[in-house]
């Protein structure tokens, strides 16, 4: 039997979205399922630098580099003409940790925090925006395992919202030919989303995840 949180992850199913969800800008939604995949490529700036594909024909869609000024700030770009989609960075003077997540490149055009919580099961993460299809609020909901090694996220509450994103380690398996050796994420978006809100969400995700990971490493080190 498993827990709450791998439960609602294996019953998943995406739901293709009536009312487009937009963030950053309408031409990243699609009327098709699209398929991404993540990947750490080196580092930039002291931060990890990801770089993010179409899996169907390997090309680069976006890039996420760090820029340490006083406080890493990390942005995604577009590849088709290099400009600044999004950037977030870790919000202070909280005690929970979260992220604030900004539309372009200069940190001053709020779209939303991300908070998270870490369980013996697994990782919640949350954060609500303004759609800008119909000015109406979106409510996000991340649900992954332990290892982070799957994932959805979800448009309202898990029990009774619409999942929109399901992340995974794994290749699909129509797709494992050219893709045998990939470590990474693949990233499945669901018809009228968002995509670089959902790599965005994602790539929060593993930011947070480093910071757990470098705590406990120092709590150990402490003890």
């Amino acid at each position: 039997m498993g827990n709450k949180i791998s439960k609602t992850i294996e019953k998943a199913q995406l739901v293709p979205q009536k009312t487009p969800i937009v963030a950053f800008d309408k031409k990243y939604v699609h009327e098709k399922p699209i398929f991404l995949t993540l990947a750490r490529d080196g580092v930039h700036n002291q931060s990890d630098k990801y770089t993010i594909k179409n899996l169907i024909n390997n090309q680069k869609v976006f890039e996420m580099l760090g820029h340490t000024v006083v406080i890493l700030k990390e942005t995604l770009y577009d590849v088709s003409d290099n400009h600044p989609v999004s950037n977030f960075k870790q919000a202070v003077m909280k005690l929970q940790f979260g992220i604030n997540v900004f539309r372009g490149g200069d940190g001053e055009d709020s779209l939303c925090q991300f908070d998270f919580t870490a369980e013996m099961t697994g990782i919640k993460a949350k954060g609500t925006f303004v759609n800008q299809e119909n000015n109406e609020k979106v409510h996000l909901v991340l649900v992954g395992d332990s290892f982070f090694r799957n994932a959805v996220v979800f448009s309202g509450d898990p029990d009774e919202g619409q999942a929109i994103m399901r992340i995974t380690k794994e290749v699909p398996k129509e797709y494992q030919g050219s893709n045998a050796n990939f470590k990474g994420y693949v990233l499945e978006i669901t018809p009228g989303v968002d995509i670089s809100l959902m790599v965005t969400f994602c790539l929060a995700v593993l930011r947070y995840r480093s910071y757990n990971i470098g705590n406990k490493k120092m709590n150990m080190l402490d003890g």
